[in-house]
């Protein structure tokens, strides 16, 4: 078991980076964008908001590619049509949700933003949508690679790609030399460049490995049985945290930006137990096809141990020193006191947190999808939300309420997807004995 926990941690690795650095793009664009005006990291804000829960979308899908792939691998199947099954499936996806945002983006006027911002906001939309495409090429190759095992190319070239795409976005915004400065268009180019170029990159790197194969509707099925209850799960979990930070926007200035630090600070850390649920979904997934019940079993309990190790510590630090870990985004003496109580409630459930989305990573390689977005919509919306809403507005708790609602949420979802998995362990290992 030593060996595979080490195993395992070297594969994370790269993927923890790609995680951070996908964060990154964001952060770095808000950098850049905040040396310009806070009326353009405001319209940055507003047009992600509009955009993001249908990048999302697409992205849950995706995630279905690395633990078919490693299935099909396990199997002794031909894995290249699945690649080009993917791509087929993910970019018709992104076509839809396309069209989605443009359609959202038109009825801007209606959302009660501030009408110096709408154009703005426009501009960026019209010009950033079709990074999705890109955005989304570029993860099929990425999953597609990870379910061979190989994680250090794409993962680098997010990390590279940061510091291209930071450099982009001061050029293009301001200026330089003979380019006019073009202010939040230069930052839609900027994204839209880095992301399609990364999209390309990739592509031409699997196909020259790998080759691309045909494609076939029954993969295509495949990709989108698995994958779409995935894309409901994450945003299900991305609308719900959203809706919280909407409802402390209703609170005092200093709840809400507590909530932003603490939030920033959740999401950080959250970037390990996820990495570790893509590993469990690609090692569950190729030993789910070699009907190996030891090694699944072995590599699902390896990565739950690296998530549950991981965010014990997360917790106890979240414990034992939440002012010294707040001084290091902010001298607010207010803001830490709030943020403080707040991220003693974060401490609570991370390890409910890296429990869940492990368990989902390890359901995703053994096949099982549809019930843990059943049961994501369920803890989530029918007891998280309600729960912290009566907690923060009828018991006067604000946003330790809400935060305590999440909490409660995130640990139902825990028990209930370690439930199916204990289930389905058994199940699997009555119908590996009998093959």
């Amino acid at each position: 078991m030593r060996n595979k926990i080490r195993e395992i941690i070297l594969f994370c690795l790269p993927l923890i980076a790609g995680q951070v650095g996908q964060m990154m793009f964001g952060i770095g664009d808000i950098i850049v964008a905040g040396r310009h005006s806070s009326e353009m990291v405001a319209a940055l804000g507003v047009a992600n908001g509009l955009f993001s829960p249908f990048f999302m979308i697409c992205l849950g899908l995706s995630f279905a590619v690395a633990p078919l792939t490693a299935r099909f691998i396990g199997q002794s199947k031909g894995d290249h049509n699945l690649f080009s099954s993917a791509i087929v499936a993910s970019l018709g996806f992104c076509f839809i949700a396309h069209i989605g945002i443009l359609i959202v983006a038109s009825q801007i006027e209606h959302f009660h933003i501030q009408e110096v911002l709408v154009p703005e906001v426009i501009k960026y939309i019209k010009i950033c949508t079709p990074s999705l495409y890109g955005a989304i090429l570029f993860q099929v190759c990425k999953e597609y690679l990870q379910g061979h095992l190989k994680t250090y190319f794409s993962n680098g070239l997010i990390v590279v790609m940061n510091f291209v795409n930071i450099a982009m976005n001061i050029i293009l915004i301001f200026g330089y030399g003979p380019i006019p400065a073009f202010g939040i268009e230069g930052a839609a180019w900027a994204t839209l460049f880095s992301r399609t170029f990364m999209g390309v990159v990739l592509f031409i790197y699997v196909l020259k490995h790998y080759g691309l194969g045909k494609v076939k509707i029954d993969l295509i099925k495949q990709v989108w049985n698995l994958g779409f209850p995935i894309s409901i799960s994450v945003l299900i979990e991305v609308m719900v945290f959203a809706t919280v930070t909407t409802l402390i926007g209703r609170m005092p200035v200093i709840s809400s930006a507590a909530h932003n630090v603490v939030l920033n600070m959740a999401s950080l850390t959250f970037m390990v137990p996820l990495a570790v649920s893509s590993a469990a979904g690609t090692y569950v997934g190729l030993h789910f096809g070699t009907k190996n019940y030891q090694e699944l079993v072995d590599y699902a309990h390896g990565c739950l141990f690296i998530s549950l190790a991981f965010m014990s510590f997360t917790a106890s630090l979240y414990f034992l020193a939440p002012q010294f870990l707040l001084r290091i985004f902010t001298d607010d003496k207010e803001l830490i006191a709030h943020a403080s109580t707040l991220l003693v409630i974060v401490g609570l459930f991370q390890l409910p947190d890296g429990a869940q989305v492990t368990l989902q990573g390890i359901l995703r390689g053994i096949g099982i999808t549809k019930i843990p977005a059943l049961m994501a919509f369920v803890c989530n919306w029918l007891i998280g939300l309600p729960i912290g809403y009566h907690l923060a507005f009828s018991m006067g708790l604000n946003a330790r309420g809400l935060w305590s609602g999440l909490a409660i949420g995130l640990s139902a979802m825990a028990l209930s997807v370690a439930f199916l998995f204990i289930r389905h362990k058994i199940l699997i290992k009555e119908e590996f004995a009998q093959a």
